[in-house]
């Protein structure tokens, strides 16, 4: 049974964007605040490039949108305000958040995949290409970018899209400090951090530990998320520098509700779903990781970088059912997984043309056990065989400058990724599944920006890339048979993209992105059961659209973001089990959504903050007779900072969701017997105090 039809995007959107006593032209340049206006990427570009300059779409969101009265749990808070961008907290940790970049991801029922995960140029996103936002340091960001389109497909399999955070390692004060914040259903979060710069500035180091704790919104809920980061960087010499990121994160026994049936949500949207009780549906998740990157100027046009990581990840996972048949993979999964990485990559400038190269390789090893559920606990043994996934990577990008104002960027990359399954559990009723599977892919992408006027850029591109399924996709076959599902197919990807992006005038900044994909082979959820997913190939599909986005600073008392999307993403040729899908929406992409942020800043000191979020009607189901309503809500924060002699103090409260509205926040797509939706909190509450001691 179909949800309520979606609400339009409300006009409060352009109107809370637009202080009506501030247009552009009354606005003094002498009272502007300073601020970033065409800030500097390294995403796409490899290199530090101002953002207007490449032929791409790419935002940032600085430090101030990450920190500035949020709450630092999920990276989703800070993703909603860039176009393209679905990112929905789907209020259920034992899945992770819903992150898609023009429909790449919407697929996936946990984890990320589809859009490479990026921290500091080390890679948060696994061979096979699955990722897990909450890995990414915020506490320690000094801001996110996005890149979306062509340019992307530069960075291998399952590039999508980007999402790379870069940690703040610029020289600056030493301090050290901690603070927390409270909210409803007994949330909270307790955080530790310091950092100090090195002697005679020849470097820093930082680091943050951090508890989240919460029972959840639904019943069978409840969380604990500890996190510890390290970060450093220090000049070795004259010409060289060394970079080290580490991250720890140990989540244990995060419960899960599962999704809930139309009529569950009209009974009860607090309710866990079908069997999550009886089983003890919950995850447990430790995650260790350490990258290392060392830079050698070799001259003053070309420089060396050598980086390297690896670590390991521990996933105990209770589903919904029982998985005792002799033919089931179980109701229990255990995973224990190694990986590591390294790449090489050589910079060099001559003449107009900065040329890039660069070699990486990855490699990732698991055990995955499956064992029966008898109501949450492990039972018998019904699945164990050792994964291995590994790819390697050769890329060479260029870009080239033939006049002024003129950039003219272009790239290939050769991939190669390889899946090797060895079936450990070998009975009479279960054969031997081992088996093997390669794939070589060549990704390509070409484009010209031009500065037609100071500060006005547009932009055309074009690229094609290709999506391997990940170990998790092929783990399980669609037809409920043993073994794995090798015989599933990487997708491949053609995009076309046009854009605008122009300073109009002192404070104000604006973008405007069209473009169009075409997809073969993509990847689709055949089926959703007590957690577990299956994958199938969709023959065809498409997605075409715009994204639009407008930062402005009216006075320094005045700014506001506006951050627009419509996406039209269908199937164009699937059939699957008799049902003819041709001409539905993709599961998952809402085809309008909206960002709107208000800003006053009436003292040095403290600010209030208005924040507005759109979405359209979002399909549940390839047969799309299934959809979560459309909705509009509202935030509310208040925020203090000021410095008090050597001390920092920021505080912050929250009301988000003002209206108190009940509406479904993600969907769990083709989810078995109907239980599509994960509803969205009522009206919450949250305030917090951080405090820094600093030596200047």
């Amino acid at each position: 049974m179909p949800l309520p039809p979606p609400a339009r995007p409300c006009l409060a959107l352009v109107l809370a964007a637009c202080p009506l006593a501030a247009w552009p032209q009354a606005v003094d340049a002498d009272r502007l605040q300073p601020q970033s206006l065409d800030p500097v990427v390294v995403t796409g570009s490899r290199e530090p490039t101002p953002r207007r300059a490449l032929p791409a779409a790419v935002d940032t969101v600085e430090a101030g949108a990450i920190h500035e009265g949020q709450l630092r749990v999920n990276i989703s808070d800070a993703l909603v305000r860039v176009p393209g961008v679905v990112a929905n907290n789907r209020q259920n940790y034992a899945q992770d958040l819903q992150v898609s970049i023009r429909g790449f991801g919407a697929r996936a029922s946990f984890g990320v995949r589809g859009v490479r995960l990026i921290q500091d140029g080390i890679p948060l996103t696994m061979p096979d290409g699955q990722g897990q936002t909450g890995l990414f340091d915020l506490d320690g960001a000094q801001r996110i970018e996005v890149l979306r389109g062509p340019l992307s497909v530069l960075y291998g399999n399952s590039s999508g899209g980007v999402i790379q955070v870069v940690s703040d390692l610029d020289p600056g004060q030493t301090f050290a400090g901690g603070g927390l914040w409270v909210g409803e259903d007994d949330s909270g979060r307790t955080m530790w951090e310091a950092r100090s710069d090195l002697r005679e500035g020849r470097g820093v180091v930082a680091g943050n530990l951090s508890r989240f704790q919460t029972d959840g919104y639904r019943e069978h809920s409840r969380t604990r998320r500890d996190a510890l980061n390290l970060r450093a960087r220090t000049v070795l010499g004259e010409r060289s520098s060394l970079t080290l990121i580490v991250n720890h994160l140990d989540q244990p026994d995060t419960l899960d509700p599962l999704g809930l049936t139309a009529e569950q949500l009209a009974q009860d949207r607090r309710q866990p779903g079908n069997n999550a009780l009886a089983f003890h549906t919950r995850k447990s998740v430790r995650h260790s990781q350490a990258g290392v990157a060392w830079r050698l100027d070799l001259s003053d046009t070309q420089n060396l970088r050598v980086s390297a990581y690896g670590g390991t990840r521990q996933v105990e996972q209770f589903l919904a059912f029982s998985g005792a048949a002799a033919t089931s993979s179980g109701g229990v999964v255990d995973l224990d997984r190694q990986f590591a990485g390294a790449g090489l990559e050589w910079q060099g400038r001559f003449g107009p043309v900065l040329w890039i190269a660069g070699l990486d390789h990855d490699r990732s090893q698991e055990r995955r056990r499956g064992f029966v559920n008898n109501n949450g606990t492990a039972g018998d043994t019904r699945r164990d065989e050792d994964n291995d996934a590994a790819n390697t990577d050769a890329r060479v990008q260029a870009r080239w400058t033939p006049r002024p104002g003129w950039t003219v960027v272009g790239g290939m990359r050769h991939s190669r990724v390889r899946f090797e399954i060895e079936d450990r559990y070998v009975t009479g009723t279960n054969p031997d599944d081992s088996g093997s599977r390669a794939f070589r892919r060549d990704s390509a992408m070409l484009g010209l920006n031009v500065e037609v006027r100071p500060g006005w850029h547009v932009h055309a591109s074009a690229g094609r890339g290709f999506e391997t399924p990940t170990l998790a996709e092929i783990a399980y076959r669609p037809d409920g048979q043993p073994g794995s599902n090798l015989a599933l197919q990487p997708a491949r990807h053609d995009t076309w993209e046009l854009g605008f992006k122009a300073r109009l005038t002192p404070g104000h900044e604006a973008a405007l992105t069209g473009f169009r994909t075409r997809v073969r082979d993509e990847i689709v959820i055949f089926g959703n059961v007590g957690g577990r997913s299956t994958f199938a190939n969709a023959g065809r599909t498409s997605r075409h659209g715009w994204e639009a986005s407008w930062h402005a600073r009216w006075s320094a008392q005045w700014e506001s973001v506006l951050a627009l999307t419509w996406l039209q993403a269908r199937f164009d040729e699937y059939v699957s089990a008799g049902q003819d899908y041709n001409g539905n929406r993709l599961p998952g992409v809402p085809q309008r959504s909206a960002f709107a942020e208000l800003v006053w800043r009436p003292a040095q000191a403290w600010h209030l903050g208005l924040e507005w979020r759109a979405v359209d009607a979002l399909p549940a189901n390839d047969a799309n007779s299934a959809f979560a309503g459309g909705y509009g809500v509202a935030h509310l924060r208040w925020g203090y900072e000021a410095e008090h002699g050597p001390w920092r103090v920021r505080a912050f409260a929250r009301v988000d969701n003002v209206a108190d509205r009940a509406y479904v926040g993600s969907v769990i797509v083709n989810a078995a017997n109907a239980q599509f939706y994960e509803p969205a909190p009522t009206r919450r509450f949250s305030a917090g105090l951080n405090l820094q001691r600093h030596w200047r």
